[in-house]
């Protein structure tokens, strides 16, 4: 299964280190309105299966889903669906984020190699450190866009609301391997 064209990727490194950040959620709307996508996939795993992990991931997933819902909602770039998209291991992973017509990276690794081979536009923010050399950014495949984010403490507090904000709590659907699950 091959994203959409019109499908922007979130990739969330999950569980250990994970922490969604305000720049990281102000990213993923900056990526939302630049891109124009319809839908937002968040793809986080907890690849160690641990309580902490899943409870990590859920609620990254939760705030972000919650937020490009929220911010987006009645603009002209409003998002359609925001879903969850749990693969069956890191090579089913990097495949999906490989085919992407537009990837948001986050921090890691498994991110920035993302990032490397991605066909599509991949956009990046600072604390992507393995981006901030000339000679990474030049094996890209796809195009970089760095996005440039300032944070406001004002608009941090208005996306922290939004994140958090209980009515949207059920607009995440969670996929498993590509199919919806209930």
């Amino acid at each position: 299964i091959a994203p959409a064209t019109d499908e922007l990727i979130v990739h969330v490194r999950a569980g250990d280190k994970g922490d969604v950040t305000d720049r990281y959620l102000e990213a993923v709307v900056r990526a939302v309105e630049i891109s124009g996508a319809r839908t937002v996939t968040v793809l986080a795993a907890a690849h160690w299966g641990t309580a902490e992990e899943m409870t990590s991931v859920s609620m990254n997933v939760g705030r972000i889903c919650n937020l490009v819902i929220g911010a987006t909602r009645g603009t002209a770039s409003e998002i359609e669906s925001c879903n969850h998209r749990r693969g069956s291991g890191a090579d089913e992973d990097m495949s999906y984020m490989r085919r992407a017509s537009y990837l948001l990276v986050h921090k890691g690794g498994f991110s920035a190699l993302a990032g490397l081979i991605s066909k599509g536009v991949v956009f990046y923010i600072d604390i992507l450190h393995h981006f901030h050399r000339q000679d990474v950014r030049d094996l890209a495949a796809g195009r970089l866009v760095h996005l440039q984010i300032v944070g406001d403490a004002s608009l941090a507090r208005a996306l922290r609301a939004l994140a958090s904000d209980p009515e949207l709590d059920s607009v995440a659907a969670d996929i498993d391997n590509g199919s919806e699950s209930t």
